[in-house]
């Protein structure tokens, strides 16, 4: 551990074991990284280093841990500022088949979506050299009145209510996403009811 400073500045944001062990560290300097909060073990595998501070930081510590991930129903909601709830766990959306990794440092839900379901409408937003996936803001709206037992209709009522609030929103194209999710019936009646 002599080189350990001199090894942190050769550390990129994120890495790998194997990149570690190519700087010259074994595995118990990596552990020893971690146990003085120099890196977090993002999943096995993969770190980052703890100085690393992205505006975003969560969901591109997802995406590097799940590149197939999409941002999804409630973190999508707190992104988009169309919720005042604070969730416990990031959500995100994987294809079918893909398996989610069995550790990761953070809370996590999964939901698992048939490839075409999938697809529809994934924002990439970038900050600097790294970027993360999420839904855009109409899916994002037609995927809670999907899930709304799974998110609660108080979620579900409050964020269709911001979203009605904003200037740049899509009516036609909420409806289009809505026939492609099977909720159009229901995102229709309380279209109706609101406008």
């Amino acid at each position: 551990m002599k080189n350990i400073n001199f090894n942190l500045n050769k550390i990129k944001n994120y890495t790998t074991t194997k990149d570690l062990l190519s700087l010259g560290l074994y595995n118990k300097d990596i552990k020893l990284l971690c146990d003085i909060d120099k890196l977090i073990k993002i999943k096995h595998g993969l770190y980052r280093k703890i100085d690393t501070n992205l505006k975003e930081q969560n969901f591109i510590d997802i995406s590097m841990a799940m590149p197939k991930g999409v941002i999804c129903l409630l973190s999508a909601l707190v992104y988009y500022k169309l919720t005042t709830f604070i969730p416990k766990k990031i959500t995100i959306s994987l294809p079918r088949g893909i398996r989610k990794p069995q550790e990761f440092y953070q809370k996590y839900q999964v939901f698992y979506m048939k490839d075409n379901i999938y697809k529809t409408n994934i924002n990439v937003i970038k900050e600097g050299k790294y970027s993360f996936k999420i839904y855009d803001i109409e899916r994002t709206i037609c995927d809670c009145f999907k899930y709304r037992n799974k998110i609660g209709i108080d979620i579900l009522k409050e964020s269709f209510n911001e979203y009605l609030k904003l200037k740049n929103k899509n009516i036609s194209k909420l409806i289009k996403i809505a026939k492609q999710l099977k909720v159009e019936k229901i995102l229709t009646s309380w279209l109706t009811a609101k406008l």
